[in-house]
């Protein structure tokens, strides 16, 4: 269970030809897929450690990184997973805990809670985002609902950043006119296969606002709404937000500056208090 259960990491049968070894064990952060340190490289071989929430769409799989140095900085690295789930409790009083638990440690423990804190504290609500596989997109991890960038940037192309419109291999032949497809692979960047034809794909709001809101579509450099009733994926002139109903907030409304947005779905206004960082 995330920040709770105390896993024991190890290293063990490693061995090199410029010795002594050394080693540092991390984990892969979930939401931005950078290692995060459960411990100072040392030549200790073990560390005991809580860890944050594995990864909704993978089973809440957590990668864990063991990287081992020799004496001329050589490095190589050791990969596991292992399963963190959320339990049954409230993160709030998790969080709590960890706070506590960090106000007592030693320096020498003090990554092994702090990593898992800051990745529980960041983490995003990724329930409601479809398989991003098939999209050719990394999995939900910054934005509420929504795939990530595109798997490689070399090989795949499609609307920036975090989306849950799909990525295209480079060269795909973009064709004009009717194209005939037999699957979304076979069609252009920004268009789906439907009824063996390839068709473009209106912008819509991740998780329809969770049914409490209304799609509006807005210019996507000043945030005023449309006249215009359609935006099609892959128009960078225009964005998908959220209006939410009153009593529910969308949690970009937190990070809006001079009428800009982040627009995402619609939560409880208890949920976005409870998630703020000054609560």
């Amino acid at each position: 269970v995330r920040l709770l259960d105390t896993f024991e990491l190890r290293a063990s049968l490693w061995t090199g030809e410029n010795m002594p070894l050394s080693y540092s064990f991390n984990f892969r952060s979930v939401s931005s897929a950078v290692l995060v340190p459960l411990s100072s490289t040392s030549i200790a071989t073990s560390a005991s450690t809580v860890l944050p929430l594995g990864s909704e769409q993978n089973d809440f799989r957590l990668e864990c990184v063991l990287r081992v140095y020799d004496a001329l900085a050589a490095k190589a690295d050791g990969i596991t997973s292992v399963r963190v789930t959320p339990g049954g409790g409230d993160l709030v009083a998790e969080l709590s805990i960890a706070l506590d638990d960090l106000s007592d440690t030693t320096s020498a423990e003090f990554e092994g809670i702090f990593g898992p804190l800051v990745e529980s504290v960041t983490a995003v609500n990724c329930s409601l985002a479809p398989d991003c596989w098939p999209l050719n997109r990394l999995n939900c991890s910054a934005v509420p609902h929504t795939c990530g960038p595109c798997l490689s940037e070399e090989l795949f192309f499609g609307e920036a950043g975090h989306r849950n419109s799909r990525c295209v291999l480079r060269g795909l032949d973009e064709g004009t006119g009717d194209i005939s497809c037999t699957d979304d692979n076979s069609c252009p960047a920004f268009q789906v296969c439907e009824a063996g034809n390839c068709m473009s794909v209106a912008k819509d709001c991740p998780a329809g606002c969770s049914k409490h809101g209304r799609c509006r579509l807005v210019v996507g450099n000043s945030g005023e709404e449309m006249t215009r009733s359609v935006c099609m994926v892959g128009d960078t002139t225009c964005e998908a937000e959220c209006v939410c109903d009153p009593g529910w907030f969308d949690k970009g409304d937190m990070s809006a500056v001079s009428g800009l947005y982040t627009q995402t779905t619609c939560v409880l206004a208890a949920e976005v208090a409870r998630s703020s960082p000054s609560s």
